[in-house]
């Protein structure tokens, strides 16, 4: 698997590729560490995701849509690491007056991507 090649489909917000990709590494039969690498790939995208909309070469909407890519990546390869990860739960709650609650959208995508369940309290 050329993680290179998904961080960089990740920060490019290139979804059909990155699903396409990851499809068939499932196919594949990967081991579990090796998904864990994935995701690893998959974070530093988002992490360039992020410097790109710091700079001002994303914006808001970018983010979401890479966040709501991230869910998708880790719904495809959650039932593969099961519960090989023994997480710890956190307890999101957001400011009622938050259009949408994007903040803790976000926050919680990146918390379970990295292995946590997250439990979010809403207004």
């Amino acid at each position: 698997m050329n993680f290179k090649l998904i961080t960089q489909l990740v920060s490019e917000l290139e979804e059909d590729e990155v699903i396409n990709l990851l499809n068939h590494f499932v196919q594949s039969n990967p081991s579990k560490e090796d998904v864990i690498k994935v995701i690893g790939a998959c974070q530093k995208g988002m992490a360039i995701v992020g410097r790109h909309f710091e700079s001002r070469e994303y914006l808001v909407g970018d983010v979401i849509y890479a966040g709501e890519m991230q869910h998708m990546i880790l719904d495809l390869l959650k039932p593969i690491i099961g519960s090989s990860i023994d997480p710890s739960t956190i307890i999101v709650g957001a400011v009622c007056v938050e259009p949408k609650n994007i903040g803790e959208r976000l926050f919680k995508m990146i918390i379970e991507s990295s292995g946590y369940m997250v439990s979010a309290e809403t207004c």
